[in-house]
């Protein structure tokens, strides 16, 4: 069986920050099962769900690297800085001075 700890540095940043900044699951989705198995090219034993279960080992492997990383949940996360720009969803500026800042 794979375990995460030993996948790690195979995983894309996308599956290692939601791994890290939700500490209180114990299964991953399919959608990043799907992620881990097309960016490491290994199969995880999944359940009947196509989820794959964190083993105990997985856990503690998250719990410790949950520490030292930046994107776990006790620092607030680069895009959710109070002082970074909003998003413009794509939405054109309304003001022509403001298009400088929608590129």
């Amino acid at each position: 069986m794979t375990s995460i700890s030993s996948l790690w540095t195979t995983l894309d940043t996308t599956v290692q920050q939601w791994l890290l900044q939700n500490p209180g699951t114990m299964v991953l989705p399919r959608t990043y099962v799907n992620r881990i198995e097309a960016g490491a090219g290994q199969v995880l034993n999944l359940d009947e769900h196509g989820e794959y279960w964190l083993s105990p080992e997985d856990m503690l492997f998250l719990k410790a690297t949950r520490s030292e990383s930046p994107y776990s949940m006790r620092s607030p996360s680069p895009r959710l800085h109070p002082h970074a720009a909003a998003p413009n969803f794509g939405y054109p500026a309304l003001d022509p001075h403001d298009k400088a800042l929608d590129q």
